[in-house]
């Protein structure tokens, strides 16, 4: 696999634990993109281990080999549409997936996550762990 991928808080702890197709994904990308939104909830993870001093050393490296992604006016208008797709279907999703997805969407890039709720997402290109 190879283009430009998008992190998922799931994609993230799994390359934390050694998944290899995460780490595979990440590997062989043009570009990795960390989303704030996943930064911020890696961030609130810390607070909740054993070792939060190694954890952040974690999240430091892959700030470091990734490139931020962040919401603007138009990815919110992708995640209203998100949104009512979703309801229309009544299926939902975090609302921080959501915002996720659509930043994926928006700059056409694949997302590698863990979290199968993602393929309920239209116009979304996902790579499932």
């Amino acid at each position: 696999m190879t283009g430009r991928v998008v992190l998922d808080t799931s994609a993230v702890l799994a390359f934390f634990h050694g998944n290899e197709t995460a780490t595979e994904a990440l590997n062989q990308a043009t570009i990795v993109y960390l989303p704030s939104i996943t930064v911020g909830e890696l961030y609130f993870g810390v607070r909740k281990c054993s070792n939060p001093d190694q954890e952040e050393t974690k999240i430091n490296a892959i700030i470091a080999r990734t490139e931020a992604i962040n919401v603007d006016y138009d990815t919110a208008k992708i995640y209203a549409s998100i949104i009512n797709q979703l309801q229309s279907k009544g299926k939902r999703i975090p609302s921080n997936d959501i915002w996720i997805a659509a930043l994926t969407i928006q700059h056409k890039c694949c997302l590698l996550a863990r979290d199968l709720h993602f393929t309920r997402v239209e116009g979304l290109d996902l790579i499932s762990l």
